[in-house]
């Protein structure tokens, strides 16, 4: 997460200088992957579990049809799932069009700054004040539905602001709240 936000502030910075065009976003975005590649790799090799090994006497060897089959009839797993791509495709959504927007409908992509700080402050501020006694009051699925609905609806105010900086600001401080539902959300399902 914060690689997301640091990032999209420095990208719009450091590919001028390699003539931000399209094959410049491209090998940038080559490199980090390759990077992260490496680190999951690095990662996965070094951890270890801690958890008591079940003796060989007791365990049972599953076929994986069998496995997929019980995991596609939990209910719970389903909905996490689901919850996870919702939420995995608005943030690709609002990562890939934050430049965008600033770039072509502002004019200024140095303004992605702004962006990137009215939305991660919010998320912060949302998810460590105010969503634990959210959770309890209505509970983790009210909370991650009523977070969508915010974004919903933060998302349309940035759309119908137009070139209205101070709008979209408002709208996108809006939307970062409505990230901090979601996250909070999220964690909490895991939990399950």
């Amino acid at each position: 997460m914060y690689y997301n936000y640091t990032n999209r502030r420095l990208d719009s910075r450091n590919l001028k200088a390699y003539g931000n065009t399209q094959t410049s976003w491209a090998m940038a975005y080559g490199i980090y992957s390759i990077i992260g590649v490496i680190l999951f790799l690095i990662t996965f090799k070094y951890t270890k579990e801690r958890v008591g090994s079940i003796s060989s006497t007791t365990r049972q060897k599953v076929p994986i049809a069998e496995s997929l089959k019980s995991l596609l009839k939990n209910k719970y797993w389903i909905i996490i799932f689901v919850y996870s791509i919702v939420q995995t495709i608005g943030i690709i959504v609002t990562n890939t069009s934050t430049v965008y927007y600033a770039k072509y409908i502002f004019g200024d992509e140095n303004i992605v700054k702004y962006f990137t700080v009215t939305n991660f402050i919010p998320v912060i501020l949302g998810v460590v004040f105010l969503m634990p006694f959210l959770i309890e009051k209505y509970g983790k699925r009210n909370v991650g539905i009523m977070g969508r609905i915010i974004y919903i609806i933060s998302t349309f105010i940035i759309i119908f602001a137009g070139n209205d900086f101070t709008i979209v600001m408002i709208g996108n401080i809006i939307r970062g709240f409505s990230g901090s539902f979601n996250c909070a959300a999220g964690w909490a399902f895991s939990q399950i």
